[in-house]
């Protein structure tokens, strides 16, 4: 291990004011490719070198994976144990922790001195979101404004009550409280109250404790922070000792409710706030990095700062000018095929980044044309693919035998004659008699059922025990293989890989090794807790072979040697959605960020036609382009 003087000995004169700023207030203002993990990781190393308990320190990151590399980072610094004992996690992972202890203060379900509530899915959340809609006489096609009010009310810890005074539909206030009546009678929570509860637990008398539960409180993406979010830090550093690092010019997730005005005005809440400047860009060309000063110069709100990097020049930014789509998609797969075959350049070095996802279609036909591998991060994460929820399910519905939705789940799949006309049978004869569907499962001859479809019942109920009394006696991980086999689910997922070619039996297998590492990783987690918490598990994965296809806000956070952005036109960047001036401004901070994903060069192409439905439509170039100075980039027309 080398020690936090070793290391703070190679950071410039800013890194190492951040990194050994102590106490008190302070906001790291990080440019892109400046740092700031590695001062992230040598502040946390040298508070614990200095004698404080790294149990006592809490560090929120943007993703999971941000998460787990700075841990990384650390435990070569202070040793796996001390890393191990830092509070260190997403927002959503380290509120869990907090609400096991406290959700029960809440209302929540309490079992063994710990809440056991369950964290739903956002197909879970929808599904009950649908139902009030109906209870309330709304369609199906109403969700997605009463899921705005939902999110926008959480995200600014506005409750059922007062969002009377928020809703243009007075209406909407009494399905949010239905919905919330709901998830806590059903000992539920959703993604966006994980968060407002902690903050309301915290409030409470009994949350004091954990008020003062933490030295040193510390926040990266600081510029992504909403409201609920803010209040929840500001509770958790009561001394004061408050550590946020974010850059303002990355603010790129207005949609989310995340308010760049938060950053802005900190030090209205920390009035003796101190503020350093990370401006040093150790990533890309000092071609790239002047560009990008010159590009977010053109907005209003912002921070001061000026990048610079010790890297050359390099190569001029190519601006590619193409009359249609298609021949901007050849154009971009004939220069990574020239990179990969006359130059050795791996295919993983280049990132395409677009604005919208159905610009990969072109790109992917031209890539298939020049038999060229690429892999598009997007798509349906590990957890909610189908296989993987049934099995979640089942340990769902066995942990928790009053779970209706993950009952009605797997009930009937596959196949075992249990159809919907039995199931609401069952439903109404709970309702009518006041118990819950578990009672009724165990008490059939009370039921109106039919013979055919008791017997299917009591079948299933009779499978359910059998695995239930089963699983104890084996581990975490053969219990995965036990639920799929006996309940037919192996053999059904088999006949569709055969028929389809597809890899479901290896996802099931990969949730068994995913558990297994889970456990080891969490000495005092058990199944029951996994499953509790899945829904905030990501598939970690490992990078993918081929040329890289995202969109520009998947690639925050992400760097690569040669990174091309497509479909550079108004109307796609900046959106034709975005039409006042903080729109705009949002969308050339996404610019912004695509830019300085590139470390040795940076492709910006754009077309005048694009096709889609009705036919080709004609575009401008984008208006951003213009704000890179020429002697900064090389035109290039078709």
């Amino acid at each position: 291990m080398q020690s936090t003087t070793e290391l703070a000995s190679t950071l410039n004169p800013n890194q190492h004011q951040a990194a050994l700023h102590l106490f008190g207030p302070c906001l790291v203002i990080a440019g892109a490719g400046s740092g700031k993990t590695r001062v992230l990781t040598i502040r946390i190393s040298y508070l614990v070198e200095i004698g404080i308990d790294p149990s006592r320190i809490f560090v929120s990151t943007f993703t999971n994976k941000a998460s787990r590399e700075m841990r990384e980072r650390l435990a070569l610094a202070i040793g796996e144990t001390n890393a191990a004992k830092v509070w260190m996690g997403t927002f959503h992972s380290l509120c869990i922790r907090i609400l096991r202890a406290g959700a029960g203060f809440l209302g929540y379900g309490v079992k063994d001195h710990r809440s056991n509530f369950v964290v739903i899915d956002q197909d879970e959340a929808r599904n009950i979101k649908v139902q009030i809609l109906k209870e309330f006489n709304f369609r199906e096609s109403d969700l997605d404004d009463f899921d705005r009010f939902l999110s926008y009310s959480k995200s600014k810890l506005i409750t059922p009550e007062a969002s009377r005074n928020q809703a243009s539909v007075q209406v909407y206030s009494d399905m949010y409280a239905r919905y919330q009546q709901y998830l806590l009678s059903e000992n539920m929570m959703d993604f966006d109250d994980i968060i407002v509860n902690a903050v309301r637990f915290l409030e409470l008398p009994q949350g004091q404790r954990w008020r003062h539960r933490f030295d040193h409180c510390m926040t990266d993406e600081f510029q992504d922070t909403n409201p609920a979010q803010l209040r929840l830090l500001e509770l958790l550093a009561t001394n004061r000792n408050f550590y946020a690092v974010g850059d303002d010019q990355q603010s790129i997730y207005s949609f989310r409710y995340a308010d760049m005005q938060i950053m802005l005005n900190l030090h209205e809440l920390f009035p003796e706030l101190r503020t350093i400047r990370l401006e040093q860009n150790y990533r890309s060309t000092s071609t790239i990095v002047e560009a990008g000063n010159h590009i977010v110069s053109n907005n209003e709100d912002r921070l001061d700062k000026i990048c610079s990097t010790p890297r050359e020049a390099g190569e001029p930014i190519t601006v590619y000018h193409a009359d249609t789509d298609i021949e901007e998609a050849a154009y971009v797969a004939s220069r990574i095929h020239i990179n990969h075959v006359k130059h050795g350049i791996p295919l993983e070095d280049h990132y395409i980044l677009y604005r919208a996802g159905y610009l990969s279609a072109g790109l992917e036909m031209a890539f298939q044309k020049l038999n060229l591998p690429y892999h598009i991060h997007k798509g349906t994460a590990f957890k909610d693919r189908e296989e993987i929820k049934d099995i979640l399910y089942w340990l769902r519905m066995l942990y928790r035998p009053d779970d209706v939705e993950a009952l009605l789940r797997v009930i009937n799949k596959p196949s075992r004659g249990i159809g919907e006309k039995t199931i609401e049978e069952i439903r109404d004869h709970a309702k009518s008699h006041q118990v819950s569907i578990s009672y009724v499962l165990t008490h059939l001859d009370d039921t109106p059922l039919k013979a055919r479809a008791k017997k299917a019942v009591q079948g299933f109920v009779a499978l359910r025990n059998m695995v239930a009394a089963d699983i104890p006696l084996i581990s975490p991980d053969r219990a995965v293989y036990m639920i799929a086999e006996r309940s037919g689910l192996w053999d059904h997922y088999k006949a569709i890989d055969e028929k389809e070619g597809s890899d479901r039996l290896e996802n099931i297998q990969e949730l068994a090794n995913i558990i297994r590492s889970y456990l080891s990783e969490n000495p005092e987690a058990t199944l029951e807790t996994f499953v509790e918490d899945s829904a905030l598990f990501h598939e970690q994965g490992e990078p993918m072979f081929g040329v890289q296809m995202m969109t520009v806000h998947a690639s925050k956070g992400l760097e690569s040697p040669h990174v091309f952005v497509v479909g550079m036109n108004d109307g796609i960047l900046p959106s034709a959605r975005s039409v006042t001036r903080e729109q705009i401004e949002e969308e050339r901070r996404l610019f912004y960020v695509a830019a300085t994903r590139a470390q040795d060069s940076l492709t910006l192409t754009f077309c005048d036609k694009r096709s889609g439905r009705g036919g080709a439509r004609v575009y401008e170039e984008s208006r951003f382009l213009d704000e890179i100075p020429d002697h900064l980039k090389n035109y290039h027309r078709e």
